[in-house]
């Protein structure tokens, strides 16, 4: 029974991580879109950084994890991707 519900957090954890890598990725492009930048340069940026954004998001998303049941993951989430999201538009291209 054990090894089945770590099994199944460690599906809900890698599901959630590449969840929030893609939504992290694609607001960034559309934010810097939307400054100005060119669409292309935008998506080479963001493609460059995809290492540095996964292990953002793995870092909130397992501190997510940790908290779990204490009704503050979606705040966490959503204040860690707007942060990660806020710095890579301000490092800009």
């Amino acid at each position: 029974m054990q090894e089945g519900y770590e099994r199944l957090m460690a599906a809900i954890y890698k599901h959630a991580v590449i969840d929030d890598i893609l939504t992290v990725c694609s607001a960034t492009q559309r934010a810097l879109i939307d400054k100005g930048t060119d669409r292309r340069d935008a998506i080479d940026y963001v493609a460059e950084r995809k290492d540095y954004i996964k292990k953002r998001v793995q870092k909130y998303v397992f501190k997510e994890s940790q908290e779990w049941g204490e009704g503050t993951t979606k705040a966490i989430q959503i204040r860690e991707m707007n942060a990660l999201i806020q710095e890579l538009v301000k490092e800009g291209v």
